[in-house]
């Protein structure tokens, strides 16, 4: 039973090196892909690839049982090649507690592995109490060094018949942050972007690319709008999780980028221009991002201003008062996301 962090985890599996259980933690969406990548490196050397349809086994759902778990794990393989069987639960979150707990304390046949994905980091330690397999993995640290993920851009850069700038690379990163799989998606987007040029610069980055924050600031405004409370209740909750102070942040952009679609409004009731309402235009009056534009002339369209107002003198209400230490900001945010 070892704990080992994502990385060498892979770098193991690659060396055929693979263990009878793996149990993966850990709620950030940016973890996905490397979940995933090991997830697939363990069906691609575990499981024979005439027999995955049958010996690759996914399942999910809140009536999985510890039986089924077990019938899947101990079931012969179809393999007539010496290969094994891979069962993945990918829910384990949603089942009862007595459940998962039954599962967590089975063991593994030699003909088998199974992968267990937990969305629930505070449930690691309790967890590491009831697992009795001894040859078990367990990983909750998803992080890459600077190096490996600037080694990986440049990688993917070149799968896609693409070479990529030095600042590219960089104001990809900022851009984009750790999440491999928004990375990827975003690579691809500029290889086709740039079209018959072979390199990527910074410019076609600042160009194609979204701020990630910015982006998780207007699903934000989106949720809260369409009165999705427990959506948005859930997106401030993630914000807050991977920066304890990013509750001031996320106030500041909200009350920002509602009032720079207060701004847009007002113009389209003066005028219907095109160019006036163009990306171009917008960004140098309102100082908003090419790639935001079609987000804010979107929130305008649908949204009344009196709607508009009304959110961002709320908004600006919560601000006033947390700056003077009348009020809990973090708190008065919630609020205000299950008042509206």
């Amino acid at each position: 039973m070892i704990e080992q962090k994502s990385v060498p985890a892979l770098t193991d599996l690659t060396k055929d090196k693979i263990h009878r259980m793996y149990l993966l933690f850990g709620e950030k969406n940016s973890y996905d892909y490397l979940k995933f990548q090991i997830v697939e490196q363990i069906r691609e050397k575990f499981v024979d690839s005439a027999t995955v349809a049958f010996d690759f086994v996914e399942l999910s759902g809140k009536d999985i049982t510890v039986h089924d778990v077990s019938n899947a794990l101990n079931s012969v393989p179809f393999s007539q090649t010496g290969k094994g069987k891979v069962v993945l639960l990918k829910n384990i979150d949603e089942l009862p507690a007595s459940e998962a707990k039954q599962i967590y304390l089975l063991t593994v046949p030699l003909s088998s592995v199974l992968i267990i994905i937990s969305k629930s980091s505070s449930k690691f330690e309790m967890v590491k109490k009831f697992v009795i397999e001894k040859d078990s993995v367990f990983i909750r640290e998803y992080s890459v060094s600077s190096d490996m993920l600037k080694t990986w851009v440049k990688n993917r850069c070149k799968e896609n018949g693409k070479e990529i700038s030095g600042d590219a690379v960089r104001e990809l990163l900022a851009r984009c942050g750790g999440d491999l799989f928004l990375l990827l998606s975003e690579i691809k987007k500029l290889s086709l972007f740039i079209g018959d040029d072979k390199k990527i610069e910074k410019s076609d980055i600042k160009e194609v690319v979204g701020d990630t924050s910015e982006t998780k600031i207007f699903d934000l405004i989106y949720a809260i709008i369409e009165r999705r409370k427990d959506v948005a209740l859930k997106m401030f909750d993630e914000i807050l999780t991977e920066n304890d102070s990013a509750d001031g942040w996320t106030l500041s952009n909200l009350l920002r980028t509602v009032s720079q679609v207060i701004f847009i409004k007002e113009l389209m009731a003066v005028t219907t221009s095109r160019s006036a309402l163009s990306a171009d235009s917008l960004s140098k009056q309102f100082g908003i991002k090419k790639f935001a534009v079609p987000k804010m002339l979107s929130l305008a369209k649908r949204l009344k201003l009196s709607q508009l107002l009304e959110v961002f003198h709320q908004l600006e209400e919560i601000d006033v008062k947390a700056k003077t230490g009348e009020l809990d900001r973090p708190l008065h945010i919630k609020l205000f996301i299950q008042n509206m």
